[in-house]
């Protein structure tokens, strides 16, 4: 008995082993196939967003000439990996470096951003269209980190809004929500609105357009070229604050705005004493051929100015000068010189 036992025992063996093996197999052969399914799910998802973001662009440069010149400086494509929160991405590596050597063969900018995968379709839009502007804007020396995110939500949102469909309701809510919790929020929607501009600028300009555009980022911009080299923590949150008190001045409408340009420099000396009284400060602005106007012409002369306005006054003059690349990717040379009651940055 235990002869036939032993034997059936050993006969069976091989046998319950070969089917073990054949069902690992096909479970081996189901993981693959459902591993290469979710991979290819993963691609064409991550693909769909990065078309998403294409389009959008490029409706966004034709439809918002107001914000024309941050705009520009938008990667024109993106590529998206995605990965769980605290992990490693899970996209193919080498692919992503593929692409990446084809886009700079082709000289397109590009981007690459790394999204969670349990995150939704909105949420991970909303994300990636916030990631780039963060690229574009290196202010982190020459703003506080809410200031800095208040105009990073804005423009993320403003694109949002302009882009409409093409990015769909539920990321353009995601994003207003997130500006709206900015305790700047206010100040940035001023220092965007026409009403401001028209409010505050001496000289009639060819066209009405807001300052945070059109100034204020080309100066952070300047500004935080300047600061690269710097390490010491107290310049840097003096400058921080600084910053944030011009700009808080420039959206309450503290500081007159004069834009050197086409005009004679007599032209440009009346308007300033016509309504520099109204203010407790003046911000030049000149780009191009119009520096040279303004350093031979119009910066003593204005000194002087505003000297005479304000005798009891500490004048402090703060200089945002450098070549910038504008809005039809050329290098222009910009001088944006602030005249103010030292009293402002102070307080």
């Amino acid at each position: 008995m235990n002869t036939y036992s032993s034997t059936s025992i050993s006969i069976l063996l091989p046998i319950l082993y070969d089917i073990i093996q054949k069902i690992l197999a096909i479970i081996g052969a189901g993981t693959i196939i459902r591993t290469a399914i979710n991979l290819l799910l993963t691609y064409r998802d991550l693909r769909r967003i990065e078309a998403s973001y294409k389009q959008a662009v490029k409706f966004a440069k034709k439809n918002l000439e107001e914000t024309s010149y941050t705009l520009n400086k938008l990667p024109e494509e993106i590529i998206v990996e995605t990965t769980y929160k605290g992990e490693k991405t899970i996209s193919h590596r080498f692919l992503t470096v593929f692409r990446k050597f084809i886009k700079r063969i082709q000289r397109k900018r590009c981007i690459n951003i790394i999204i969670f995968s349990d995150m939704s379709y909105p949420e991970q839009l909303a994300f990636i269209i916030k990631k780039t502007f963060d690229t574009i804007f290196p202010f982190e020396k020459v703003l506080e980190a809410e200031f800095r995110e208040a105009i990073l939500s804005y423009y993320a949102y403003k694109f949002a809004v302009t882009c409409g469909k093409l990015v769909g309701r539920d990321t353009i809510k995601m994003l207003e929500q997130e500006f709206q919790r900015n305790k700047y929020k206010e100040i940035i929607a001023k220092l965007d609105s026409k009403k401001l501009e028209e409010q505050i600028t001496l000289n009639p300009p060819p066209e009405v357009r807001p300052l945070l555009d059109r100034v204020i980022i080309p100066i952070l911009e300047l500004k935080s070229r300047e600061m690269e080299p710097i390490h010491d923590i107290s310049t840097i949150e003096l400058t921080k604050t600084k910053m944030k008190r011009i700009l808080t001045a420039l959206a309450n409408g503290l500081i007159a705005v004069l834009f050197i340009g086409i005009k004679r420099p007599e032209e440009y000396i009346n308007y300033v004493k016509e309504r520099i009284s109204e203010f407790k400060g003046l911000l030049a602005c000149s780009r191009g051929k119009y520096t040279i106007v303004y350093e031979k012409f119009l910066h003593n002369q204005l000194i002087k100015i505003l000297k005479e306005t304000y005798p009891s006054t500490e004048l402090e003059i703060e200089y945002f000068e450098g070549k910038l690349t504008t809005e039809k990717d050329k290098e222009i040379y910009y001088k944006h010189v602030l005249f103010i009651d030292k009293k402002e940055l102070e307080t």
